[in-house]
């Protein structure tokens, strides 16, 4: 490490015995304690557009485990069923490219953009590559798929997943979930014939059964929902509550009071907010029971509110191992029914100018360190391996994984004069 490149941080990515895949900071430096946060490290967005933000989806195969010892030999987007959550901001400059490992022709179409369907969806060959980019003129919550004859096919077999964007004007903090309906069918004539093995939340068979969503009573809970069929619709329904709004296609401009279940095309979406006054446990489901029993039932446990928020810190402490800070999970596209997060929940690292972090990963799946404003990806960072960034300019930098969107973590960069400890 040179003088020139200031101090050097550590991140590392472990994997817990127990089964939930953690990463924790282990800083080698001097840290800076920070006041809890007072949102969601999902919102409230910033209302001020970032710039251009680049995605990169990979068409290849996969098998997925999509029930308790069964498994599912899917054709993904970077591995995952669904593939990743993307979340951008209305009139962003959004720009997305298409690798395609597989052995046969993948595209992708998004719904989120208006383009021409010749030049912006086309398919692409094995072992090629394309680059579009549209700016999304509507905010809400949208389908992207695979747009290759047969669509049908393709989409049963898995190359779909969610976009988010957010309108300019913020929606209110909220704990926010994203859930994609779909079906799982053991063959293309089973999908024909609309014979479905399963139908589930998020790729797997009632997945938030065993693991609920986990809130508290009184707070405003958010839910982005998808339903990528490719053919049945969904009736989404929360057991014991009704919807304090329904925004159709996740459109803030399109507001329903007071539902009690709301209908969700296939290729279609909406924003549900709802509270839930007293503790206990709120079934969600499709009410279209035949598919029910199929998988797709999951749980919110609600618990009591909290009396009142955790005080902020007094001032800066040093040390080796930053504070936690409270956040929620954003789910989908999880493997294997897991969850996956950053330990302090989520990482925040105050550094100063010319600090360098490196990210490595210990876990026994890729991950990705991907800024939301596009100013530093890692690419894939395989099981092992390590991946470094110099900050060069004060700010606050919010990143994600691309393949796990919930798991977020934030670096602050300071000037020297501007409280770091030396």
């Amino acid at each position: 490490m040179s003088e020139s490149h200031g101090k050097e941080l550590t991140m590392v990515v472990v994997g817990a015995l127990v089964g939930i895949l953690t990463i924790e900071a282990i800083v080698f430096g001097v840290g800076q304690a920070l006041p809890i946060l007072e949102q969601t490290n999902v919102g409230p967005v910033n209302a001020q557009l970032l710039g251009a933000a680049h995605f990169t989806l990979i068409a290849r195969m996969q098998t997925v485990v999509v029930a308790p010892n069964i498994t599912f030999d899917a054709w993904t987007y970077n591995g995952t069923l669904p593939g990743p959550v993307i979340r951008v901001t209305q009139g962003q400059n959004v720009s997305i490219t298409l690798v395609n490992e597989d052995i046969m022709g993948h595209s992708v179409d998004f719904h989120a953009a208006q383009v021409p369907w010749d030049v912006y969806y086309k398919t692409i060959p094995p072992n090629s590559t394309f680059t579009f980019s549209f700016v999304p003129k509507y905010p809400g919550v949208f389908m992207y798929h695979c747009g290759t004859p047969p669509v049908l096919q393709h989409i049963s077999k898995g190359m779909y997943g969610i976009i988010i964007v957010d309108p300019v004007v913020p929606r209110p903090p909220a704990r926010e979930f994203v859930i994609a309906q779909s079906e799982i069918y053991d063959s293309y004539e089973d999908a024909l014939a609309v014979k479905p093995h399963f139908v589930v939340f998020n790729g797997y068979a009632n997945r938030y059964s065993s693991a609920p969503l986990q809130v508290k009573a009184g707070e405003l809970v958010r839910v982005y929902f998808v339903n990528e069929g490719p053919t049945l619709f969904s009736a989404f329904h929360v057991i014991g509550a009704i919807f304090d709004r329904v925004y159709p296609d996740g459109n803030p401009d399109n507001v329903l009071k007071g539902i009690q279940t709301w209908t969700v095309p296939p290729g279609g979406g909406a924003v549900f907010e709802l509270t839930f006054p007293e503790p206990g446990q709120y079934p969600f489901v499709t009410h279209s029971f035949a598919y029910t029993g199929l998988g797709a039932v999951g749980l919110f446990n609600v618990s009591p509110s909290e009396p009142s928020p955790t005080t902020p810190g007094e001032g800066p402490s040093t040390g080796t191992q930053l504070p936690s800070v409270p956040a929620d999970i954003l789910p989908g596209g999880m493997d294997q029914g897991k969850s996956m997060y950053y330990s302090p929940d989520p990482v925040v690292v105050v550094v100063g100018v010319n600090n360098t972090i490196t990210w490595t990963n210990r876990d026994t799946v890729p991950h990705t360190v991907s800024s939301k404003d596009g100013l530093f990806d890692s690419g894939i960072i395989e099981s092992g391996a390590s991946w470094t960034f110099t900050f060069s300019n004060p700010g606050t930098f919010d990143y994600y994984c691309m393949l796990h969107p919930w798991m977020k973590g934030r670096v602050i960069v300071l000037m020297p004069d501007a409280g770091m400890v030396h």
